[in-house]
């Protein structure tokens, strides 16, 4: 051998690996990628279902259906809510949670759906005339008008 040649071979693959080998492993690793993108199709086909019935279904406020001024058991009575002598009287409420949620069916009936036509401002205790009333001051969000709603809640004030 001439000084400047060698018979060193580097091996690149330390055991030599069949072609059948190989080309089973791509396989594998294809059927691996299909399954796995055909569960995240699925995944989200399932998560846009559950959204869009979300979207769809009605809102619900543990009171109980909805009529012109009745919501389940609990009664609308008296005026529009636009002041004090003209407070809407909620008659027949069980309990405190079950008269709190009768206000915002009322505020939904009367002004839209809470945070997307009015949103909450605040909230007042008022005790008037040997009565008790909730004064709730919403924000109308296209005009950005605050409006005062008045509510006697002297038939269900402090149930439990």
């Amino acid at each position: 051998m001439s000084e400047g040649s060698s018979n060193f071979k580097i091996k690149l693959f330390p055991k030599r690996v069949s072609r059948r080998r190989i080309r089973c492993r791509q396989l594998i690793y294809c059927l691996i990628l299909t399954s796995m993108k055909n569960i995240l199709k699925h995944l989200l086909l399932l998560s846009f279902l559950i959204l869009l019935s979300a979207c769809t279904s009605s809102r619900t406020t543990g009171v109980g259906t909805s009529k012109d001024n009745k919501v389940g058991e609990v009664v609308f009575e008296g005026g529009d809510g636009s002041s004090l002598v003209r407070a809407v009287i909620i008659t027949n409420a069980k309990t405190s949670y079950q008269g709190i949620q009768a206000e915002t069916v009322y505020l939904e009936k009367t002004h839209g759906i809470r945070n997307l036509d009015w949103r909450m401002i605040s909230q007042d205790l008022l005790e008037a005339k040997n009565k008790t009333y909730d004064v709730l001051t919403i924000e109308k969000v296209a005009s950005k008008k605050e409006v005062k709603v008045y509510f006697d809640i002297t038939s269900f004030y402090g149930k439990l």
